[in-house]
């Protein structure tokens, strides 16, 4: 009952719950009364379990109908959701069909689960020891190879990449086989010398700069892309368009693919705001990204730097936000809710009057479509800061190497431009955009690729002898290896990864100091940035890389730039293969020549004819973008329509089938003709860490009745399908693998 003195709360709960089912009264004892304001992160009971939720509202009076209630349990200490926020929030879960509570949770303030880290026992052969766990504990296994693929990993993100429960890490502590450290608070203050910013623009630079500056003075919502080609100077742009938002009084958001892939942006916004500046991404300890949380609530940091969750930062006198190299897939969160960081700052700078700013050399073609349209305000940038041309381009016909005898990575021209610019004493980058030293193993006596028992997925085999799963982190590891399946023969490695072309490399250039920048060499925190300042101080010759080394670094001692397979994600099975491929080769061909010294690219291909291929080598975007655009709209795909994913989940594959085409019968009957219902069908990835996935795409015109037909039949299509099959809804989906 409610006592004398007490309160009623209205929270949601922060769990996947139905339609008008997201929001629970509670007791508010006296002794929280302080704490408790609509925004605050409280812990509650519900359905037997303490659950995380945010107040929405205060209450004097029970609600009607309801004699008992149950009391908060406790308060969290992070400070609440300023009034925005919540109403952001409920956009949110409109938008991307979540729970309240889900969408709420997003926008607070930092969690404590991002304080422990986890590394790998030092004094155990954990490669012998995954391979036992996998027989009775596939979890631990799974978990484990985690922490031994990525030492040092946090808990969160631990839990997330091995598809965990807590209990598992538990274990795994327990048995001695790995070990958790508490996250070091650091200090926050760096040293600060002011940049030099008497730097003059160019025409270009001057005249985005005023559209920018006429948009802030405006002080009503407006976005514009910033379209300018490799080192045209838009970070240049962003600095300035920053300075003009803070001489007003008002704070800025910068947004940027992923943190680690963008110190160099980082060191210069901080080089010009020095301590003003607040960096905020899901890597740093509790405390530390805690405390730049709570500078930025009290105005102490008004320029905030941060990866897509930054989007949310409690900025009260919102002026700009800028979305860096916007068109990359990592602005998508791949959890719920499943929001996109572009979105979300429209929405955002519609609240606030503020002006978002999209920058890429490649802008995404949704976004370009509404550029074209008119919808967005299009500024160019079609010339390099220092009047240099771009980088000649070479394309390579490896069809015609073969033919010839070409039996390595390389083609005759990329090897004899490699080795005269290691004589000119120059720097190489090599773009091979797939890890490990073989991509798949075929058994010759069988003729079959030896696969993940978890994943659909082939191993991938690093020397000396490993098999790995990228997906799950099952790993097999044999002295000699035989075929599985049929116990003899031995064992084929084809295609490439980037630990074989280092091998290549070595073994070509023996004199040349080399360096890889991908998944397994940067697995440590700090690694990315040690192996990058090497290459900056010119100890580096040939720096190999996945496509880590194609986003925003300016390296002025590069002068070639080699891809040696183009192919890799030309074939993935995706509507965007083509966009995504264009992108790829593009950015990273703008890696050479940014220091004066002309640049040169050699793009090696199996298809060279492919418009994304030839129009990437003759760097020539409005032409792709116009011809894929044309395509789009044929087949009616983004731009020119909206998509929804349902993706079904479960151990049995013949229920999860089951599931599916129940689920296809209820669209259809409540779908008329503005929504085209795609499958049901296997996923890409049919099978992942053992459950077997299949998927429905719905496509429309509008994206309004697209929501409101998924939050009915998918709330159906939950309450039966019960424990066993998992219904996972994304709007806007980025990827269908």
């Amino acid at each position: 009952m409610v006592e004398q003195g007490e309160k009623v709360v209205q929270v949601a709960v922060a769990l996947p719950l139905p339609p008008g089912k997201e929001v629970y009264s509670y007791r508010l004892p006296p002794q929280l009364a302080e704490k408790v304001i609509p925004g605050a992160r409280v812990v509650v009971p519900f359905r037997g379990r303490p659950v995380v939720g945010v107040v929405v509202e205060l209450e004097e009076e029970i609600p009607e109908g309801v004699k008992e209630l149950k009391p908060i349990i406790r308060v969290e200490e992070a400070k609440p959701l300023p009034p925005k926020l919540l109403r952001l929030g409920e956009w949110l879960a409109e938008r991307y069909l979540c729970s309240l509570g889900e969408a709420l949770l997003a926008l607070t303030a930092p969690p404590g689960e991002k304080e422990e880290y986890y590394f790998p026992a030092e004094d155990r052969d954990l490669e012998e020891t995954i391979e036992a766990l996998s027989r009775r504990f596939p979890a631990q296994a799974r978990a484990l190879a985690v922490v031994v693929a990525f030492p040092g990993i946090d808990r969160l993100s631990l839990l997330r990449e091995a598809g965990v429960k807590a209990q598992t890490l538990d274990a795994l502590w327990r048995k001695g086989l790995v070990r958790k450290e508490k996250a070091s608070f650091k200090a926050l203050p760096f040293p600060f010398t002011p940049a030099e910013t008497g730097l003059s623009l160019t025409p270009a630079q001057a005249k985005a700069l005023s559209r920018v500056e006429e948009a802030l003075n405006r002080k009503t919502p407006a976005v514009l892309l910033l379209h300018g080609v490799t080192g045209s100077g838009k970070t240049e742009v962003y600095l300035r368009a920053a300075s003009l938002t803070l001489a007003q009084g008002r704070q800025v958001i910068v947004l940027v693919p992923e943190i680690v892939l963008a110190y160099q942006l980082v060191e210069q916004f901080r080089s010009r705001f020095g301590d003003r500046v607040a960096v905020l991404h899901s890597a740093l300890g509790e405390r530390e990204r805690g405390t730049s949380w709570q500078r930025v609530e009290r105005g102490e940091a008004p320029v905030v730097i941060g990866a897509r969750s930054a989007v949310f930062a409690p900025v009260s006198r919102l002026g700009l936000i800028v979305l860096d190299e916007e068109h990359e897939p990592a602005y998508k969160q791949e959890q719920v809710p499943r929001y996109h960081a572009r979105e979300v700052a429209l929405a955002r700078a519609a609240q606030d009057g503020a002006v978002v700013l999209l920058g890429s050399a490649t802008p995404s073609l949704e976004t370009y479509a509404r550029a074209l349209a008119g919808h967005y305000e299009l500024l160019e940038l079609p010339q390099r800061v220092d009047g240099s041309p771009l980088p000649q381009v070479r394309l390579v016909d490896l069809r015609e190497e073969y033919r010839r005898g070409m039996t390595g990575l390389f083609s005759r021209f990329l090897l004899k431009r490699i080795k005269e610019k290691l004589r000119l004493g120059e720097q190489v980058i090599l773009f091979l955009n797939r890890r490990g030293f073989a991509a798949f193993v075929l058994c010759r006596s069988c003729g079959r690729i030896l696969r993940c028992p978890h994943c659909d997925i082939a191993l991938t085999f690093y020397q000396p002898d490993l098999l790995l799963c990228h997906y799950c982190h099952y790993r097999i590891r044999r002295q000699k290896l035989f075929c599985p399946y049929c116990g003899k023969g031995e064992l084929e490695l084809y295609g490439a990864g980037t630990q074989r072309l280092e091998a290549e490399v070595k073994s070509l250039f023996p004199e040349a100091r080399v360096a890889r920048l991908d998944a397994e060499t940067t697995s440590r925190r700090g690694s990315h940035e040690a192996i990058l300042s090497a290459v900056a101080r010119r100890e580096v010759d040939i720096l190999i890389g996945t496509q880590m080394v194609a986003k925003g670094l300016d390296l002025p001692g590069v002068t070639l730039v080699g891809v040696v397979n183009a192919d890799v994600t030309l074939t993935l099975p995706d509507f965007r293969a083509a966009e995504r491929t264009f992108q790829l080769l593009y950015q990273v061909a703008g890696r050479a020549g940014r220091g004066g010294t002309p640049g040169e690219v050699v793009i090696q291909s199996h298809c060279p004819e492919h418009y994304a291929i030839y129009l990437s080598a003759r760097q020539d975007f409005s032409t792709f973008a116009r011809r894929e655009l044309a395509l789009r709209r044929r087949f009616e795909y983004p731009p020119f329509s909206h998509l929804a994913r349902v993706v079904f989940t479960g151990a049995a594959e013949n229920k999860v089938r089951e599931r599916a085409l129940r689920f296809r019968e209820l669209l259809l009957a409540e779908a008329g003709e503005e929504i085209t219902v795609l499958g049901p069908a296997p996923c890409p990835l049919g099978k992942l860490k053992g459950f077997w996935r299949w998927h429905i795409i719905l496509k429309g015109r509008k994206a309004k009745p697209l929501r409101e037909i998924l939050r009915e039949t998918v709330e159906q299509a939950k309450r039966k399908a019960g424990a066993e099959v998992k219904i996972a809804l994304d709007i806007d989906p980025l990827s269908m693998l």
